[in-house]
Parts: structure tokens; C-alpha cells; sequence
């Protein structure tokens, strides 16, 4: 027997349609049982799109058509295709895979924002957060005030 090919499965075929449902639900079990930092992240973003008419979705399965492959966001803002990851200790060693994942869906046109736990503590997390879409306003070359929706 020869080498098995990988091929990449596409959401219109059934295999696919089978691999969504997966990660639909993995991403609805992980909603369920999301770590302490993630939570306390969760509710300050979840603050700053209320105030700006935005909304943040946890634990969002997201599909890459770059690559065709699935990932599950931490926490996804929906109008600006935002992602905000927050890394833990198990992010340490993965720092090349989170580096080619974020690659694969910028190119797709979503952003991805890390923190580490440590930010998440801090009392200047909310200042952290804004900070960023200021650099991610700046990438994209639009005004703050178009990203925050002023």
C-alpha cells in the first residue's frame, strides 16, 4: 500500500458536514467548561462590544477556507472578524502553530489578539484590549473611530 494522501475536506461534502457538526460541538463542550482567565476575558470584552454595538461569541468554531481547516476561537467579535485568544501555559510550547494558524486566518481577513493570563489579571486589561484595535485600526488602515463605530 502506498502513501495516503491527505485531502482537505471541504463544508459542502458530507464528510465535512460531519467534521462541522464535530466542531460545532466541541466548541458548545468547551463553552461549558472555559478556564478562569478566559471567563474573567470574556466579560470585559463582552462590556466594551455592548458599548460600542458589537457582539463577542465564546468558544467559536470558525472555518478557514485559506486552508480548509476548522479552529475554535477563544473569543470571536463579530462585525470587525476579530479574534481575542487568551494563552495559558499550555500555549508556551505551540507558539509555531499559533503563529501559522493566525498567518492562515489573516489571510482570510480575521485578526487574531493574544493576551497572556498574566495580562488578564492585571487591572489594565480593558486599556490592553483598546490598545490593540488602536494597532489593528492602524493595520487596517482605517480610523478608530470607524473600528469602534463612532
Amino acid at each position: 500500500m502506498g502513501k495516503k494522501i491527505f485531502k482537505p475536506v471541504g463544508i459542502s461534502s458530507k464528510k465535512g458536514q460531519r467534521h462541522r457538526v464535530r466542531m460545532i460541538r466541541r466548541a458548545t463542550l468547551l463553552r461549558k467548561r472555559m478556564p478562569f482567565y478566559q471567563v474573567v476575558a470574556l466579560d470585559i470584552v463582552k462590556k466594551i462590544c455592548i458599548e460600542n454595538g458589537w457582539r463577542a461569541f465564546p468558544e467559536r468554531a470558525i472555518f478557514c477556507k485559506a486552508n480548509r481547516r476548522w479552529y475554535i476561537a477563544d473569543i470571536f467579535v463579530k462585525p470587525h472578524s476579530l479574534i481575542i485568544e487568551i494563552d495559558g501555559s499550555s500555549h508556551e510550547k505551540a507558539t509555531a502553530y499559533d503563529k501559522w494558524r493566525d498567518d492562515n486566518l489573516r489571510l482570510q481577513g480575521i485578526n487574531t489578539i493574544r493576551f497572556k493570563n498574566k495580562e488578564v489579571e492585571s487591572p489594565n486589561f480593558k486599556m490592553s484590549i483598546m490598545g490593540s484595535l488602536i494597532k489593528l485600526s492602524k493595520a487596517l488602515d482605517i480610523s478608530i473611530d470607524e473600528l469602534v463605530g463612532r
